[in-house]
């Protein structure tokens, strides 16, 4: 019987994230509930610009069929590894561009080129 592929993994969080999810809960709060649509778009792009970009992956922005849209290339990504990032539910308020550095940290730990749309 083959053993099951683990499709993640945890780490403790560290004081370095308690810290930043303290930041981006702060960030919220005063709107939290409020902004509806494309009106909460400016807030959640100023959440994303807080993710630090991730070392050793490169940003770069490309039109494929008309749908604008970033490749995340970590150094060393696999060359037969891609992964498309679609994202939904509140944050689709924000762009691909807000998304590149979370979306950067997923090529990077994958070593696949990510593409946020």
């Amino acid at each position: 019987m083959l053993a099951k592929a683990q499709s993640h993994q945890l780490h403790p969080a560290t004081s370095a994230d308690r810290a930043a999810i303290a930041q981006l809960r702060a960030i919220a709060l005063p709107n939290k509930g409020k902004l509806r649509g494309v009106a909460a778009r400016p807030l959640f792009e100023g959440i994303s610009a807080q993710v630090p970009a991730p070392e050793g992956v490169t940003f770069r922005a490309e039109t494929i069929g008309g749908v604008a849209g970033w490749w995340c290339e970590p150094s060393g990504a696999q060359a037969d590894a891609v992964i498309l990032h679609a994202h939904g539910g509140w944050f689709s308020w924000g762009s691909a561009e807000g998304f590149r550095h979370l979306v950067g940290h997923i090529a990077r730990s994958s070593g696949a080129r990510v593409r946020p749309r």
